[in-house]
């Protein structure tokens, strides 16, 4: 057998597995024509290192060779990649933040951590009566129905009204939000008669004490009768 030494490397080609590589006599994890360097020191040559300099990694992963695929929280999604990488149900904030749930629990269109009433869809925020209890003013008096023990009459039981009937005083809304006043006793009649000169005729009704005129009138017609009671 000839001692041909074809890449002259001192090892004769019948010694020689890689006979036309001066650098190499065995194959090794490269083959022939490839180092075998390791650069990293990772005991994995660079021609099967894809991180040849990442002593930590043979592959780049989701993070790239030079960062380590850490995934925090356990979701499968690595630190590097994850908007909320302590938070196992979110890989980004979204609206409500790491840490918080995006749920619309009432489906109203606004989130829960944004809303002031969570499990009613027709308020986010409690207003003048609470969560789950409309702010409505039926009799727009100013009072929430929840608040008001007369909602379809303006006014409030013990509410100053006018029933309407000219022989009663004092006027309240009672328990059942109905306008009643206190009937008027001994109810005087007055009959007036004017002449052509009405316009200077007026007349009042003065408590015996004195004060303010309980009652009143004037701007008649001329030659007419009036009867008041």
């Amino acid at each position: 057998m000839s001692d041909t030494d074809s890449d002259n490397d001192g090892t004769a080609d019948c010694n020689d597995e890689c006979p036309n590589d001066p650098n190499k006599i065995a194959t090794g994890e490269c083959g022939c024509g490839v180092a075998d360097t390791d650069t990293d020191g990772d005991l994995t040559p660079n021609c099967n290192d894809n991180c040849p300099n990442d002593p930590n990694k043979v592959d780049p992963g989701q993070c790239g060779c030079g960062t380590v695929d850490v995934d925090t929280d356990g979701d499968t999604y690595a630190n590097c990649i994850d908007g909320c990488p302590n938070d196992a149900n979110k890989i980004a904030p979204g609206a409500c933040g790491c840490g918080v749930a995006d749920a619309d629990a009432d489906n109203d269109g606004t989130l829960n951590c944004n809303d002031g009433c969570p499990n009613d869809p027709n308020k986010v925020a409690p207003g003048v009566c609470g969560c789950g209890t409309s702010d409505m003013d039926t009799d727009s008096d100013g009072i929430a129905n929840c608040n008001d023990n007369c909602p379809l009459v303006q006014g409030q039981i013990g509410s100053t009204c006018d029933d309407g009937n000219a022989n009663t005083i004092n006027d309240v809304l009672t328990s059942a939000c109905v306008c009643t006043g206190t009937p008027v006793t001994n109810l005087a009649s007055l009959e007036l008669r004017t002449d052509n000169d009405a316009a200077a005729t007026s007349w009042d009704i003065i408590p015996l004490a004195g004060g303010t005129a309980i009652c009143g009138g004037g701007g008649y017609g001329n030659g007419t009768t009036q009867i008041l009671n």
